[in-house]
């Protein structure tokens, strides 16, 4: 596989002789994410979450062909590691074993700990608050936007409270015929 642009255009990408670590989530959760990301934050699209995921820039077509290209890479890497988001919910620090030791560097399980508890999502959410990097990149975009927060929710399965069933019907056929079988099996509907 030769270098491959995707999403919006800028990827390229050698794996030959690389560690991977891919980072996978459930591509209905994903596609909520990226819609507030690029409507309330960005201001890259206006329309509706329905329409968003539909559209073929930004919607489910395209993060299902990233993540199925990406994927893909794993037969070129010297190592590859696939996490989910979903399993780093579950269990971060064994997450963050599994990384450190799929590339070779040495991670006291004191650090992981550390690691693991400044990561809490109430934490994150703090750091954006006070623009703790002084960046303005994790700022909340609108004080009375709740959507506007780089960190949102970070909840496993918020795509139900957020999508209609359409929308979700939509986005599971999609996965269906379209995503990596190896993928799908992750992501059966719930």
């Amino acid at each position: 596989m030769q270098s491959t642009k995707v999403l919006n255009g800028s990827l390229k990408f050698e794996p030959n002789g690389k560690k991977i670590v891919l980072l996978i989530r459930d591509p209905r959760d994903l596609v909520v994410s990226y819609y507030y990301q690029m409507t309330r934050r960005k201001n890259k699209f206006e329309g509706t979450l329905s329409k968003f995921i539909r559209n073929r820039k930004r919607g489910i077509p395209k993060i299902i062909q990233y993540m199925n290209i990406t994927f893909d890479y794993q037969n070129q890497c010297d190592q590859f590691l696939l996490i989910s988001y979903e399993q780093m919910k579950d269990d971060l620090g064994n997450v963050l074993e599994q990384i450190s030791e799929s590339i070779g560097v040495s991670c006291h399980k004191e650090n992981i700990g550390k690691t693991v508890q400044w990561s809490t999502l109430e934490n994150m959410k703090s750091k954006a608050f006070q623009d703790h990097y002084n960046s303005g990149i994790l700022a909340q975009k609108n004080d009375d936007d709740p959507n506007s927060q780089k960190v949102r929710k970070g909840k496993v399965g918020g795509y139900k409270e957020e999508l209609s069933k359409s929308d979700i019907d939509y986005i599971e056929d999609y996965m269906q015929t379209h995503l990596h079988k190896d993928l799908l099996g992750l992501y059966a509907k719930k």
